[in-house]
């Protein structure tokens, strides 16, 4: 049924592949009618309520005691104060006060991400942690994996804006043992909003023609609550071909009965962009369009046996043009078809809490040119007459046990992964973790340490891509980490600290290279690669003052990594290109009571170059990362209904490269003004 419901969705975004701008969303007014009708539904009942809130309203919803969050991507909640991981909770607070305008931009001033973005605005980006590729990464929307196999490139097209967004989770290394296959170099778990009563929204314009708004509607009443949220954003691009459309509808909701409780979501995200010099710099018109449906169905039983399941189905669509207005020179389609299951079982004894699971998910594809050939060639819904020729899937099955033993002190936790793939030998391999934690007499000082070994499937762009200069290959094995890191946090109310040391070491590492007899890159397990590195937090904040200039909060993240791998007689794409050095610099001022200020300095330096080329010469070489650093900041006055703002990024236009041979965007100048409205409707 979910199937066929977002095969419907989803193909009314996009009913008819064309080459104009923004050609995803000829049917968008469809989408926005349903969004409005929904929130009217979700307002009918709202009980009428006050607007009694502190001055400065629009800056701290949902804010709350950083110490006391359940962390809900773990195996089960826990309460963020006594994990033995180096885990960063980015709040509802840190996003309402940031300059981010996209959940993409938002991880940028996390010193321990590499965020690669192609555009702005949630475009497109990379995401990659403590040295990995963007293939090493999971993304979670609300506990569910939405990474996308055919490319890392599609794991944050996410159908859920920053707007609907509460809070983002981010666990800095590897966690197959609770997580699964691809929880490789980390996990990004994105909360979105929920139990609200309320409509919210906000209308934003910038340069370079950019306008976004927003529009996000809860309702919460005894034991069920509903939240709605639609975005939509375009701008006509900072240079050629960088212009883009995009827009995310998502809704969730949940039901609380004595001995069970119910949630679900749904959600579809559709985007077009010009793809200037997105994956080669021999053609500048590239041109990309892709459609995401997810949904998804929890249960979680109350008692002393707790049983929680998830269901879900997530699918993409993938429309590529190597030139954007001739589609005949080159063009692909894609269509993914992702189905999940995990159900889990857990208990309290005199050792501490057992938990059990089983996951399995099925990942499919048809392509035009990902996969084995097809007897009977699949039409092309939107086209005029084109064919899917390709097509793959594979199944993936796992099976957990977490163990759990914690006293006032000390918190120890460990277990395995047990993981069968049919497409790699078909045999179980045991991939085993230990996370620790031990909390000195004051309370202020914890101790922590955890060792684990992960694995990543290929993805199908790794097995099957082809074209005059790369290949892939289709005899891959999975990857694996064995990954260890130790450390310690602080924390003595307004300041804390946080020090970690990892070491990683990567075995049959996938990678695209190209040996010196040859000019065709061919993805390979190559091998090892270690990493290394230290990644250190400080923090000072001050919760209120009365003072008419005060400041707020101070941040110093820093991140540094070193890497070997295994020398070969090989030109490698990936394995050296990597984060070296990052320093995050924050601040957070207070006016006069209703003028807040924060501002980010961020310092980036990269290992390794990237592919450029001469257009008058038709030349292609090498060029190497250079550092630089970045200002941005945002103002804005704020009273308990509404907020006034502008931002700018990239303060100084500062001319950088983060991937290919793009130069990313300058100076950006943007204004915007939210509105809340809590708890209004009828009684």
């Amino acid at each position: 049924m979910l199937t066929s419901l977002f095969n419907t969705i989803s193909l009314t975004y996009f009913r008819r592949w064309t080459r104009h701008k923004a050609s995803a969303f000829a049917s968008l007014n469809k989408i926005i009618k349903i969004s409005v009708l929904l929130v009217t539904l979700s307002l009918i009942k709202t009980p009428a309520g006050l607007f009694g809130q502190d001055r400065d309203t629009m800056s701290i919803i949902n804010s709350y005691d950083l110490e006391e969050v359940e962390v809900i991507a773990q195996a089960a909640p826990e309460v963020f104060s006594q994990l033995a991981r180096d885990i960063t909770i980015i709040s509802a607070a840190d996003i309402a006060s940031s300059p981010a305008s996209s959940i993409q931009e938002l991880l940028e001033y996390v010193a321990g991400i590499d965020v690669r973005q192609r555009n702005t605005n949630g475009v497109q980006a990379d995401i990659q942690i403590r040295g990995g590729t963007f293939d090493q990464v999971l993304v979670m929307l609300n506990g569910i994996s939405i990474s996308d196999p055919q490319t890392g490139h599609f794991n944050l097209n996410l159908p859920v804006s920053l707007s609907s967004v509460e809070r983002i989770e981010i666990l800095h290394g590897s966690a197959a043992r609770v997580y699964g296959a691809n929880a490789y170099k980390g996990v990004i778990n994105i909360i979105s909003r929920k139990n609200e009563n309320g409509l919210s929204g906000g209308l934003e314009y910038g340069m370079h023609n950019l306008f976004e708004s927003n529009l996000t509607a809860g309702f919460s009443e005894n034991n069920h609550y509903h939240n709605l949220g639609f975005s939509r954003s375009k701008s006509d691009g900072y240079t050629h071909n960088t212009d883009f459309f995009l827009a995310n509808l998502h809704y969730n909701g949940g039901l609380n009965m004595d001995m069970l409780e119910l949630f679900w979501q749904g959600g579809i995200s559709s985007k077009a962009f010009g793809a200037n010099d997105f994956y080669s710099p021999v053609f500048p018109d590239q041109f990309e369009e892709t459609g995401t449906g997810f949904a998804s169905l929890g249960f979680k039983t109350t008692g002393k046996l707790i049983i929680d399941g998830h269901f879900w189905y997530r699918q993409h669509l993938d429309h590529f043009l190597l030139r954007r207005d001739d589609p005949s020179f080159y063009e692909n389609f894609h269509k993914t078809d992702i189905y999940g299951m995990k159900v889990s079982a857990g208990f309290r004894s005199i050792i501490g809490t057992t938990q059990l699971r089983i996951e399995t998910k099925s990942e499919n594809i048809l392509s035009t040119v990902l996969g084995e050939d097809i007897d009977k060639e699949v039409f092309i819904k939107g086209t005029d007459s084109l064919l899917y020729s390709k097509k793959y899937q594979r199944n993936n099955f796992g099976f957990h046990l977490e163990q759990k033993y914690q006293t006032e002190r000390l918190y120890v936790s460990g277990g395995f992964l047990v993981n069968r793939n049919l497409d790699y030998n078909n045999s179980w391999e045991i991939f085993p973790g230990l996370d620790v934690s031990y909390k000195l007499a004051s309370d202020r000082i914890k101790l922590f340490s955890s060792i684990g070994r992960s694995l990543r499937l290929p993805t199908f762009t790794d097995m099957f891509y082809a074209d005059p200069v790369n290949i892939g290959n289709a005899e891959l094995q999975p990857e694996e980490l064995i990954a260890f890191e130790t450390g310690l946090e602080f924390n003595a109310g307004k300041t804390n600290a946080g020090l970690t040391y990892f070491r990683d070491l990567g075995e049959n590492v996938i990678d695209w290279i190209m040996y010196d007899s040859e000019s065709v890159y061919e993805a390979s397990n190559i091998g090892k690669i270690k990493s290394s590195g230290v990644e250190l937090k400080w923090g000072y904040s001050i919760k209120n003052t009365e003072k008419n200039i005060a400041l707020k909060s101070l941040r110093i993240d820093y991140a540094y990594i070193d890497q070997t791998l295994e020398e070969g007689n090989y030109e490698s794409k990936y394995a050296g290109d990597f984060l070296k050095q990052k320093l995050v610099l924050s601040a957070k001022m207070q006016f006069y009571s209703y003028f807040n200020m924060n501002y980010h300095i961020t310092y980036v330096a990269r290992n390794g170059e990237y592919p450029d080329y001469d257009e008058l010469t038709g030349t292609r070489f090498s060029s190497p990362f250079q550092a630089y650093w970045l200002n941005d900041i945002s103002l804005n006055y704020s009273r308990t209904k509404y907020k006034i703002y502008l931002k700018a990024s990239n303060l100084f236009n500062i001319k950088y490269n983060d991937v290919g041979s793009l130069v990313q965007p300058g100076r950006w100048i943007l204004g915007g003004v939210e509105f809340r409205f809590d708890g209004f409707g009828m009684e």
